[in-house]
């Protein structure tokens, strides 16, 4: 079961604005901006604003595991 939120008023101008529900709006403005801070220009809301926003709808930024390889023993 999804836990609701009480949407604040700024939340409720942006969808009346954007037409959809942040739930479907975050998503889609993430993947087409790339970062949080450039979705919150978009917006025009506070970087921290969007960020909080993100982490309640569940957008997180997924850094992929980076392979480190040994380095390599001179014979010298």
């Amino acid at each position: 079961m999804t836990k609701r939120w009480h949407k604040t008023k700024l939340q409720q101008e942006i969808e009346a604005q954007w037409g959809k529900p942040l739930e479907q709006l975050l998503p889609e403005l993430f993947r087409l901006h790339g970062s949080m801070p450039k979705v919150a220009d978009a917006l025009g809301i506070a970087y921290t604003t969007a960020y909080y926003w993100g982490r309640r709808y569940g957008i997180v930024r997924y850094d992929p595991p980076r392979v480190r390889f040994p380095l390599e023993k001179s014979s010298g």
